[in-house]
């Protein structure tokens, strides 16, 4: 789904019912930037792209995500992702690199990957991530209306450097031309699209896809 459908919110809601491991892109990226732990993707522009709100390069998010999903597989977890893949390149490689689609695929077999698309406007994007904040303590999402603190944990909350109006926009071009591709690739390969309305509250959105999965 495109930025601020909630993504983060259902994955995080999943992982608890189903007792999957959570394996979050962007999440990811972001702890190593701060850590400076990100080996060449200074030198190929990674961080000055996630500030314009761009697509970090996908032959590095391929390598990391393989890594980090081949130890969840090999520790026994069944795993969902949020955040990868966003790209054809990420999901199916090229000649020298094998794609995330047929790694998992290896790992875990076809018929038990399930695809989610969660649908909202772009308008309803706009909003969410502008008013979106993310708690310095247990990383839970809000909706910055009259929170002061996170209330879950007590936290403060801190703001992604992705959700600025601007960059928001360049996201959702992002998403148009680069990751839209990427869902009718997975169509034409034999997957099955599962396409959820993003707009009802977070409870209701969560019980359509858990009656999914179920299913």
């Amino acid at each position: 789904g495109p930025p601020g459908a909630g993504k983060g919110t259902q994955v995080e809601l999943l992982s608890d019912l189903f007792d999957l491991f959570h394996f979050d892109t962007g999440r990811q990226i972001a702890r190593l930037i701060k850590e400076g732990k990100t080996g060449d993707l200074k030198r190929r522009g990674g961080k000055t792209k996630l500030e314009q709100g761009l697509l970090t390069d996908p032959l590095w998010v391929l390598d990391l995500v393989k890594q980090q999903v081949h130890k969840i597989a090999q520790a026994g977890f069944n795993l969902v992702l949020s955040g990868s893949p966003r790209t054809l390149l990420e999901a199916f490689g090229d000649k020298k690199h094998e794609g995330i689609v047929p790694f998992l695929i290896k790992l875990y077999g076809k018929k038990n990957i399930l695809i989610f698309r969660i649908d909202v406007p772009p308008k309803v994007t706009l909003k969410r991530n502008k008013d979106r904040a993310i708690c310095s303590v247990c990383k839970k999402s809000y909706l910055l209306k009259t929170l002061r603190v996170c209330p879950f944990c007590k936290g403060s909350f801190t703001r992604r450097l992705d959700d600025n109006p601007l960059i928001i926009k360049t996201r959702i071009k992002e998403y148009e031309k680069r990751t839209k591709p990427l869902m009718a690739e997975m169509k034409r390969q034999g997957f099955k699209i599962i396409r959820i309305d993003g707009m009802p509250a977070p409870k209701i959105v969560f019980k359509n896809i858990a009656k999914r999965i179920k299913a």
